[in-house]
């Protein structure tokens, strides 16, 4: 009987000590004697994880003798986030500032510098030192006499020679052969030759075959000579007139006698530029192409005409074929021209200007 009382106090005193909030217990035992039970008191556990929230929610039992009102409790909260957001940015490792200053080692404006000088330095090296002075001009040649015609060449820059006859006529190239084929190149198509120059300062010379004609004209390529202003002269188009004409071709239809000594003024005339001392005429109705010029030759007074077509009237006395159809003539100095043009006769009427009229009269 004495036993199963011990327990059941033994027990009571563990339930009571499951109990949240309770500071401390007293446990009855019994003497064996059957004297008054001693009572021993027992320190509470400190209280649990668990026990210390359900502590701190509002609706825990209060074990410290406070009243509800003294002891406002904590409101539950998200932990998890409010430590989130309160967290202070980490730091940029050093990692990162080394990877962006290997990849981007220079700031814009030193970038923007080194451009500027990269683009100073390839205009220094490509820039000529000196500029070239371009030139298009016409030169008397011969078949195997006398010195051959010089032309000047220049890197960088494309020389055309265009060959004809004394009458101003295409002459077909054949083949051509050139001394350094390393320092020149050189490409032909019908009576034109284009040349460029690979190497600055080298020299060479050029055989060019004419259809027709067993012996080669030869032509000296020489580097671009110095002009007016320090700079190198560049042959842009040359005009090589042969004083021959292609086997086979007849001799044109006109002429009077003298008229080889017009063969420096037509070279010019061809090509747009009149003698020294000639004076421009009015064409009457301004047909296209059409020039004309009244000129006091070594053999008196001429008219000198620029136009595509064919002279029917009056007997013309020298003549030059151009480029692109256009013919000079040396005629008689008259006022009134029949021109064949497209298979029609067209009537070229000339007159003074007025200033020159006013002068005269």
């Amino acid at each position: 009987m004495k036993s199963h009382s011990l327990s059941l106090a033994i027990g009571v005193v563990a339930a009571v000590w499951a109990l949240p909030g309770v500071a401390g217990v007293t446990v009855l035992s019994g003497s064996p004697n059957g004297a008054p039970p001693l009572v021993h008191p027992i320190a509470a556990p400190p209280p649990t994880m668990a026990q210390r929230t359900v502590q701190q929610t509002p609706g825990s039992q209060n074990v410290s003798g406070k009243s509800p009102a003294s002891s406002t409790p904590a409101p539950l909260t998200n932990t998890t986030a409010a430590t989130s957001s309160a967290l202070p940015p980490l730091p940029e490792s050093q990692a990162f500032h080394e990877t962006v200053q290997a990849a981007m080692p220079l700031t814009p404006a030193q970038i923007a510098a080194l451009r500027e000088a990269i683009n100073a330095n390839r205009q220094a090296e490509e820039a000529p030192l000196s500029p070239a002075t371009p030139r298009i001009e016409t030169i008397n040649a011969r078949l195997g006499v006398g010195n051959p015609p010089s032309i000047s060449v220049q890197s960088g820059f494309v020389s055309t020679l265009n060959v004809v006859d004394a009458y101003g006529r295409p002459w077909p190239i054949v083949r051509y052969s050139v001394g350094n084929p390393k320092a020149f190149t050189v490409a032909i198509a019908g009576n034109s030759a284009a040349i460029s120059d690979l190497q600055p300062y080298a020299q060479s010379d050029l055989a060019l075959y004419l259809k027709g004609e067993a012996v080669p004209l030869m032509v000296a390529l020489n580097p671009g000579a110095s002009g007016p202003d320090g700079g190198g002269v560049v042959d842009y188009a040359v005009r090589l007139r042969i004083n021959a004409t292609e086997p086979g071709l007849p001799t044109p239809v006109g002429g009077m006698a003298g008229g080889a000594a017009y063969t420096n003024t037509l070279l010019s005339l061809v090509q747009g530029v009149p003698p020294a001392g000639a004076k421009k005429l009015r064409v009457i109705g301004d047909p296209e192409r059409v020039t004309a010029w009244t000129w006091e030759g070594p053999r008196g007074p001429r008219l000198l005409l620029r136009a595509p077509g064919t002279i029917i009237a009056p007997a013309w006395i020298a003549t030059m074929q151009g480029a692109a159809g256009i013919q000079a003539w040396v005629l008689p100095n008259v006022r009134v021209v029949t021109l064949s043009r497209h298979g029609e006769p067209e009537l070229i009427q000339l007159r003074q200007y007025q200033w020159e009229d006013h002068r005269h009269g």
